[in-house]
């Protein structure tokens, strides 16, 4: 019997993804044999290994998906929880999708039953591509003919397998009694998802920027429709909440429409702050500082304190010693916004950055708020995100998909702080309002540390002259600065915003780079990632000095050989905004660029630290532009004994990102491995 399983096994593919994945389900459930989901899926394709009659489920199951016994806890995600014994600390797991593909039509339907309760609910638990599997399929799955309702199971089982919102709901459940194994596995499904398992997320608007009065509506209408200030705040929060909106489109916006068309102003503060000490979601505090920032005149005077420590917390985080934190949920959070931006990308080639950003923001907003219910976040969680948010983003930088550039794109890759700096944003906009007297000191030199670090990333990057800015991080950290120099006056935060600013206004100045890019050498090493970070930024944009960098890249004298000696920081930053700038304009870009580098590379072979990283940005400019003569050139130069070893190790890294790389990417990387030399 075993034979006939591998034997179709070994030429049905489709069925080998089944089994693949029905096998790893019934493992979770501590099956010893294959589940009820497996066994359907394998018969209607032919094999049998046994009638489902044969796959006994415990007594107390059927009770249990009713809701008729205390010990289980059924609550709405996919798993069916039962406690064991008195101390109530051993539990009995069941997913309850398995019961779907049972022999008894009354376990089925109590099976469905469960999920159909999860349909149209307002902070959605399925997508809609589970709710139409569910709502096509039910009567199938409650039919008494074989065929019929064991085509519906798979229909049904099928989608909720591949469902981000139910994963998420399982993975939460599993951290809630502390099962580690379960928990892993559904995340591993919530960190590199599936296009299907995403794309029919419900989102309202998923081209901001081209959606503002839609947005503007969707607010008239939650006012309309709420019954309470909390209950507009939480259906603002379920629509827009993942994104760092503006003015009218914000949270703020919301409160000054509540007002006008409620007429009610009293209690603003405490309803609001309420809403926000009982939300679980991890933006939720942030929209509550929002809204006070855009409308000071609803913060009572005894609560001013209370306001700055909690703005000043979010954007320059402390731990518990009251040093900086390393990482907060806001970082978290950011953390796995360019994770999920990186992978969906290179998932999506050529599709709409705003879209997918927005889509992004989504899911890493929910994950963030799951994990933000814990105390402490599980160290195997953290490095899981690390790893995969590593690869996602060697796998973006080495293919370099090309996307219409968006600005919440480009702020969550390049802000490592983008909703501390989407908030001073939103509290530079009032500040002249804002009453400072309850700041206190050391407040406000983080706050202008705060202030600083946008400006050191060149942040906000704009890509279009927009009426009005759409979101709270496109507040021009200049105008920030200025603002709060006006507002300060005097003192140490004042003088470090002050030297900052002369050095941002000086980057922006439109001679800077024609006066500076010939004599970058001659800077200090920190000046000249500053100067290559805001070349980045406009590597985005129309401005970006072509030929003067170009002129720049290929001079030869001895004492402006800028890729022979500029600092090694330095070149990863320049590095980004060429493959950036490349990306956008091919031509030469494309084909002549890595030949510069791979020059260079030549050109240093007494210092093998140099060469190393030059050949490593000959590697990845190629890859980017799908062209391998440079990097033969050099295999096949007089340095190629030296490189060999370097060579022999891209092909082994490549090789990896390939086996967890989506299929255009693994595409794009398999094309440049033939220049390069296995062992």
């Amino acid at each position: 019997m075993s034979s006939e399983i591998v034997e179709r096994d070994a030429t049905d593919p489709d069925l080998e993804r089944k089994m693949k994945l029905n096998m790893l389900a019934a493992a979770f459930n501590h099956e010893p044999k294959v589940g009820l989901a497996a066994n359907t899926a394998l018969e209607l394709s032919g094999v049998s290994i046994g009638d489902n009659a044969s796959f006994e489920i415990p007594d107390f199951i059927l009770p249990a998906l009713r809701g008729l016994d205390r010990k289980a806890n059924l609550l709405d995600g996919p798993l069916l929880i039962r406690t064991e014994g008195e101390t109530k600390r051993k539990f009995t797991l069941f997913n309850v999708s398995e019961f779907l593909f049972h022999k008894d039509l009354k376990v089925r339907g109590a099976a469905l039953a469960h999920f159909e309760r999860m349909i149209g609910m307002k902070d959605p638990v399925l997508i809609l591509r589970s709710e139409r599997a569910i709502n096509n399929n039910s009567k199938e799955l409650r039919s008494n003919d074989v065929s019929r309702w064991k085509h519906a199971a798979v229909a049904i089982g099928d989608a909720l397998k591949n469902d981000f919102l139910l994963n998420l709901s399982g993975f939460r459940q599993c951290l809630g009694i502390g099962y580690d194994q379960g928990a892993s596995e559904f995340f591993s499904q919530l960190i590199r998802p599936s296009v299907d398992s995403i794309d029919t997320i419900p989102l309202k608007t998923p081209n901001p920027t081209s959606q503002k009065a839609e947005i503007v509506k969707a607010i008239d209408d939650i006012v309309r429709i709420s019954k309470s200030l909390k209950q507009a705040c939480e259906a603002y929060y379920r629509e827009f909440g993942h994104i760092p909106l503006l003015g009218p489109l914000s949270m703020g916006g919301l409160i000054e429409a509540w007002t006008r068309v409620k007429g009610s102003q009293q209690n603003v503060w405490a309803e609001v702050r309420r809403w926000a000490n009982e939300s679980k979601r991890v933006l939720a505090k942030y929209h509550a500082c929002q809204v006070f920032s855009q409308l000071p005149s609803y913060i009572p005077a005894d609560k001013q304190g209370e306001f700055w420590k909690q703005v000043t917390n979010l954007i320059v985080p402390l731990d518990a010693e009251g040093d900086r934190a390393q990482l907060s949920n806001l970082q978290l959070l950011c953390i796995l916004t360019k994770h999920f931006i990186h992978y969906l990308e290179c998932q999506l080639p050529g599709e709409d950055s705003e879209r997918i950003a927005v889509g992004s923001f989504a899911i890493a907003e929910r994950l963030a708020s799951v994990l933000a219910e814990r105390a402490e976040v599980p160290g195997w969680v953290l490095n899981s995100i690390q790893w995969d948010g590593e690869i996602s983003r060697r796998t973006w930088q080495i293919t370099h998909p090309v996307t219409k550039n968006s600005n919440l794109q480009l702020a969550a890759l390049y802000d490592s702080d983008l909703w501390g700096s989407s908030l001073l944003g939103a509290v530079s906009t009032s500040l002249d309002k804002l009453d400072l007297a309850g700041v206190e000191s050391g407040a406000l030199d983080r706050l202008a540390d705060g202030i600083v670090g946008g400006m050191i990333e060149g942040l906000p990057l704009t890509l279009s002259n927009e009426d009005s800015p759409t979101f709270s991080f496109q507040v021009s950290t200049k105008t920030a600065a200025e603002t709060w120099i006006r507002k300060l006056a005097t003192g140490k935060s004042v003088e470090k915003i002050e030297a900052f600013l002369k050095a941002k206004e000086n980057l922006e100045n439109e001679d800077f780079f024609g006066n500076t890019l010939p004599q970058l050498l001659k800077l200090r090493p920190a000046e000249q990632v500053l100067v290559l970070a805001a070349l980045r930024g406009l590597a985005f944009t129309a401005k970006f000095p072509e030929d003067l960098v170009w002129k720049t890249l290929t001079e030869r004298a001895e004492d402006t050989d800028l890729l022979a000696q500029l600092d090694p920081l330095a070149v990863d930053a320049l590095l980004s905004a060429l493959l950036t700038f490349q990306a956008r304009q091919g031509g030469k870009w494309a084909f002549e660029l890595p030949h510069v580098f791979a020059q260079a590379c030549e050109r240093v072979s007494e210092d093998s630290d140099r060469q190393e990283l030059l050949f490593d940005c000959t590697v990845l400019l190629s890859t980017a532009s799908g062209t391998v003569s440079a990097i033969e050139r050099l295999l096949a130069g007089s340095q190629k004994q030296k490189l060999q070893p370097v060579a022999v190790s891209w092909r082994e890294r490549i090789l990896e990102l390939i086996k967890v790389s989506p299929p255009w990417a693994a595409g794009r990387m398999r094309g440049i491995l033939a220049s390069l030399p296995s062992l």
